[in-house]
Formats: C-alpha cells, sequence, structure tokens
C-alpha cells in the first residue's frame, strides 16, 4: 500500500511564506533545479546523450508531442479582446480530462504497473498545473515551477536519474518550452504574475538560468553577445538563454533595452557564471519562490512537503515507493 496523496495547496496567507521558504519542498526543489543546472554546464541542445531512463524520457516527449497536436482541434475563437483566447479553456479541458491517463500510461510502462494507480493521484496534478490557468487564460513562472516539480517526482519515484539530468534539459524541458510558446502565441495566454517589461521575461525564467549555464566557459559568446543578431540567431537551437531571447524578439517590437530592461542590463554582466548565480538568487526572491502570488498556488503532497527541511538535509531526490 503507497502512501501517495492528493497534493494541496497549503500557502494561504503571505504569512506562511516562511513556512514554504524553510520547507522540505522548497529545498528539495531548489537542489533539483541546482542539479539540473551544474548537468547543462557547456552543453548544447544537439548534445548527444544516452540517458539511463531512455524508456522515461521518450514517454516524456511523446506526451507533450500529443498536447502539442491537440492544439490543432482548437483554433482560436473571434473575439473582441486580443489577449486570452477562450479556445485555451477547451484545449485546457482535454488536457484536465486527459491528464490521468497520460500520467498513467507512462507510469504503468516504466514501473509495470506498480504503484501506478496511486502514484498518477500525487503526479498528475503537479503535470496539469504545469500547462498554465484556464479560468484566467493566463501562463508564467509558477506553471513552470510545476512541472519542473512533476519532473522532480518522477525522479522521485525512481522513473528518473541523475545522470538524465543532462537530457531532461535538453531535450525533455526545451520540448515542454516549445509546447507552452505555442499555447501562449496561439492562444495569446494573459502572463501570469508577470511584472512586466521590468521582469525577466513575461512567461518564464528557466530557460535563461539553465540557459546561462550552457554557455559558461563558451569561447566566443559572451553575456553582450545578445546584442549581436547574427549570433543569437545562428546558435538559438543550441543555447536556451539565445533561444528565449529570440523568442521574445519574435514577439516584441523594440530593442531589447526597450523590451527586456532586466535582460539588457544582464548583458553588461562580465561573464555567465556570475550571470548564473544571480539568476538562480532572482528566481529564490524576486521572480519566483518569493512572491506569495505565485507561491499560494504551490501544491504539496508527500513527496514535496511543506513540514520545514531537517537541519543539513540534503533533500534525496529519490523517495520510496511504499
Amino acid at each position: 500500500m503507497s502512501d501517495f496523496v492528493m497534493p494541496q495547496k497549503l500557502v494561504k496567507r503571505p504569512a506562511d511564506m516562511r513556512a514554504f521558504e524553510v520547507s522540505q519542498a522548497a529545498r528539495r526543489l531548489i537542489h533539483f533545479i541546482q542539479s539540473l543546472n551544474l548537468a547543462a554546464r557547456c552543453s548544447t541542445l544537439s548534445t548527444e546523450t544516452h540517458p539511463r531512463s531512455a524508456v522515461t524520457i521518450e514517454r516524456l516527449i511523446a506526451v507533450l508531442c500529443v498536447v502539442e497536436c491537440w492544439a490543432v482541434d482548437f483554433p482560436p475563437k473571434k473575439q473582441l479582446s486580443r489577449f486570452g483566447n477562450a479556445s485555451f479553456r477547451d484545449w485546457h479541458r482535454r488536457l484536465t480530462i486527459s491528464s490521468h491517463d497520460l500520467c498513467y500510461d507512462m507510469l504503468f510502462l516504466s514501473l509495470f504497473g506498480r504503484y501506478s494507480t496511486a502514484a498518477v493521484t500525487e503526479l498528475a496534478p503537479y503535470f496539469l498545473q504545469g500547462f498554465g490557468n484556464a479560468s484566467r487564460v493566463d501562463y508564467g513562472t509558477g506553471h513552470e515551477t510545476m512541472f519542473v516539480c512533476f519532473l522532480l517526482c518522477l525522479e522521485a519515484i525512481g522513473l528518473l536519474n541523475k545522470s538524465d539530468h543532462r537530457v531532461i534539459v535538453t531535450r525533455v524541458f526545451s520540448k515542454y518550452l516549445s509546447v507552452v510558446r505555442m499555447l501562449q502565441t496561439k492562444y495569446w495566454l494573459e502572463p501570469a504574475g508577470s511584472r512586466g517589461a521590468w521582469g525577466l521575461d513575461d512567461y518564464c525564467f528557466l530557460p535563461f538560468y539553465w540557459g546561462s549555464s550552457q554557455l559558461v566557459h563558451h569561447d566566443a559568446i559572451t553575456p553582450a553577445s545578445i546584442h549581436d543578431d547574427r549570433v543569437v540567431q545562428e546558435n538559438a537551437n543550441e543555447f536556451l538563454y539565445l533561444d528565449s531571447l529570440l523568442f521574445i524578439k519574435t514577439v516584441k517590437r523594440g530593442s531589447i533595452s526597450e523590451t527586456s530592461p532586466l535582460l539588457f542590463d544582464i548583458s553588461g554582466v562580465m561573464s555567465w557564471e556570475k550571470v548564473n548565480r544571480g539568476l538562480l538568487k532572482m528566481y529564490q526572491v524576486v521572480e519566483c519562490l518569493g512572491k506569495f502570488p505565485i507561491a499560494q498556488h504551490f501544491l504539496f503532497g508527500t513527496i514535496l512537503r511543506m513540514d520545514p527541511a531537517s537541519e543539513g538535509e540534503h533533500v534525496s531526490n529519490r523517495a520510496p515507493l511504499a
């Protein structure tokens, strides 16, 4: 008999933020994100990898391809408002109905049915929350974080491994990013929790963090290289940071100094290593985990818990199935 539960929201008010900041969940998540960051260092999106958990990796990518294709069935509706197209709710409704089955198939194939039904109860909500909010027709860094929590949970029950971390960034997350970008542009999703031009990006954060890690020690591309359109275009297919920058330039008019002043300021930093360190602090405090409007939607279960992390806890990402 497993101990999996339906995860729930426990950050109810700003006063709960301190408990969240020192929780096992927050510490475990940051440890996981940092581990992925280290694995992505000096890599490219086309780097040849042979993941230990190849079956799970391929299933993840296949599932992302499936939900991406659903958008064909839900063309944008004609409406007065440009943002928040109502057809997104139809797409998301199908995702809601299908999320348990998608997760069950993935877990069943990998675990041969063992604990899969119980595990889906806890894991599927993280997967579902990773694709925006149907009521508000929005998407933001909180949803991005929930998808990463889903990946963390897969590792916790043994379906992913630390040796998979590089391919999680270069293949799984990059595919996820292409799916949510499609949703953002097709349905003009509202940016959830965005700080507008004064934030890092309207919708995402982690592509910049992990993308800056990819560029550490790069011989030719520096933080200032973002101002060279040729460098950005020729290397966007290899580096998440440049890929995200190119996406911004595609969907927004104006110079980076006008549309993304924070990214413009970061371009003045001397090294990618310093950029990388600064982005982690920003993610923890300013842009995501330190913000109540985002933290209030965080889900807690048996894998990611609200109770305080023990002193010196290593937060191993492997947890027993039962």
